[in-house]
């Protein structure tokens, strides 16, 4: 069975795992100057315009968001937790805040890059996926 399946997305579509994220790529590389580096061609099957970045395909997984209250999650009388409706994640943070830049670059024209849809997220994964932003995020200095 594959571990995931490529697909055209809207990048605004993709939500944050994590509140913060580092200012720069493990290469050296800075977020700000790498939004830049993304092109952007015409487009197709329903979109303006495709993304092209210079790094590797961005991977999500759709997941159901525990709500919260600031940090702390919501229960309901019974003491069960309480979800959201299914949203995209993903883990590749600095990735998407790039993409979603470019994307917003080109507003209100759609935008599309292609991204590795996930059928199961790793538990390693699992276990950082703990955000009290609901999926925005701000950088870290």
């Amino acid at each position: 069975m594959p571990l995931y399946e490529e697909r055209l997305i809207n990048p605004l579509s993709v939500r944050f795992s994590q509140d913060r994220m580092w200012e720069e790529f493990s290469d050296g590389r800075q977020v700000e100057d790498t939004v830049w580096e993304i092109s952007a061609k015409d487009g197709g099957h329903g979109y303006d315009l495709f993304l092209s970045p210079p790094f590797p395909s961005v991977e999500i997984v759709r997941l159901r968001q525990q709500r919260r209250e600031g940090s702390t999650g919501v229960v309901n009388e019974r003491g069960e937790r309480l979800y959201g409706d299914e949203s995209w994640f993903t883990f590749d943070n600095r990735r998407l805040y790039c993409l979603q830049r470019a994307a917003l670059e080109h507003w209100p024209r759609t935008t599309a890059v292609v991204v590795k849809v996930l059928f199961d997220m790793p538990d390693v994964r699992s276990a950082r996926h703990k955000p009290s932003s609901q999926g925005k995020v701000g950088r870290e200095t």
